[in-house]
């Protein structure tokens, strides 16, 4: 998957879980502390979208609802870095 290597060198503090399309589920880990967020891929073409041109492609996807993050109550502990973030 095409995003998994850009996500790999992205992902600085905290941890980000991507689960895709399919329901297969990848995680990355940053060498820094900081929160865990979940986000789940609706569409299986936004993981090539995102992997081409993840910036403007992340935030389109996020308005037309290609993904959503996935709320626990871990995440809502860090709500105001997940909005940061997202």
């Amino acid at each position: 998957m095409l995003i998994t290597r850009f996500l790999q060198d992205f992902i600085q503090a905290g941890a980000l879980t991507l689960i895709t399309a399919e329901g297969r589920t990848h995680k990355f880990d940053g060498p820094e502390q900081g929160p865990h967020i979940t986000l789940r891929l609706h569409k299986r073409s936004l993981e090539w979208t995102l992997g081409l041109n993840p910036d403007p492609g992340f935030g389109d996807a996020h308005v037309d609802g290609s993904w959503t993050p996935v709320l626990t109550f871990r995440n809502l502990l860090f709500c105001d870095s997940i909005s940061l973030w997202i």
